[in-house]
């Protein structure tokens, strides 16, 4: 049975108990840890099967509450984080202490939220055109996300995924850093310049929704028969500074607001002003859970729905 097992997963197997070998050998305290992916199935904790396993990785526990999961079989992973196609599932240790064998289940978890930071800085001149620059920070999984799209797309979709399919936006130049740096977050510099194409002689209409990955309702549909898994909490930030045209000044701003999902798990929060030829918005969106029963997913819809009627509100500009 055990062979059979090994046989079923292949390289991976190998690969981390290499990785087990020399960190043993190194004097840390490291375990294999039997696994079962996201993409192949949960494991039962009440009925674990050995069949429902598919990887062995690296576990090495710091103190009751604290470990780390190490997978060598993705260059991407952090060392600091739960492999993401591992999050929130169950792994199988099995430790033999003398002739006594003993197995336990750990629920891998992550409730560290996965951050974006956006920070725009901009220019409005009056023939409706933005020239600025975007600097996006991404952290842990969202580090972890791109680095692997970065590499893996060609650059011209790579760029048309982060400017989110909006054709008003061109993407002159892009930068990428901390790409090898694990400590770092990986952050993306852009310089754009954008087509405001609903612009008058008299008006100036922007959208301050760009960069954020947050352009379309990922729940439109009415009907949900599964339950919602984001797979990480998260932490967004999104900070622009954009400078008026001479001869103009903010006509129609979007209301400041704070609103939550029933439980306080979701929180979307908007400031926008005014100030010295500049208008400034500012929004930050945290979710404290990763999953949400399916029972929940009507109040999840409106309250996205919500959200994102607030997200695309346009800031007006009157001509003076």
């Amino acid at each position: 049975m055990r062979q059979a097992w090994a046989r079923k997963q292949g390289n991976s197997t190998e690969v981390n108990l290499i990785l087990l070998r020399l960190l043993t050998k190194a004097g840390i305290n490291a375990q294999p840890l039997a696994v079962s992916t996201r993409d192949h199935g949960v494991i039962d904790p009440v009925y674990p099967n050995i069949y429902d396993l598919n990887k062995t990785v690296v576990y090495i526990p710091l103190d009751s509450t604290r470990y780390y999961v190490l997978d060598a079989t993705n260059k991407y992973n952090l060392y600091t984080d739960v492999p993401i196609d591992l999050l929130n599932t169950y792994g199988l240790m099995v430790k033999r202490e003398g002739i006594y064998v003993s197995s336990k289940l750990i629920l891998l978890q992550n409730q560290q939220p996965t951050q974006r930071v956006v920070i725009i800085n901009g220019d409005i001149n009056a023939n409706g055109h933005i020239t600025g620059t975007a600097d996006i920070s991404n952290y842990t999984y969202n580090k972890t996300f791109f680095a692997r799209l970065y590499n893996d797309l060609d650059k011209k979709v790579f760029i048309n995924f982060l400017r989110d399919n909006n054709n008003a936006i061109n993407v002159n130049d892009l930068a990428v850093e901390n790409m090898e740096a694990d400590s770092l977050p990986l952050v993306h510099k852009i310089k754009f310049n954008q087509e405001l194409t609903t612009t008058d002689d008299k008006y100036i209409y922007f959208d301050s929704n760009i960069f954020t990955a947050m352009r379309s309702n990922p729940f439109l549909s009415e009907q949900r028969v599964a339950d919602i898994d984001f797979e990480t909490c998260a932490a967004n930030s999104i900070n622009e500074h954009l400078k008026l045209p001479p001869g103009y000044k903010a006509d129609v701003l979007p209301a400041n607001v704070l609103v939550r999902f029933a439980d306080n798990s979701i929180t979307f929060k908007r400031v926008v002003g005014e100030a010295n030829g500049f208008v400034e918005v500012h929004y930050t969106i945290t979710r404290s859970r990763a999953k949400y029963q399916v029972a929940e997913y009507p109040a999840l819809r409106q309250f996205y729905k919500k959200m994102y009627d607030m997200l695309n509100e346009p800031v007006v500009l009157k001509k003076l």
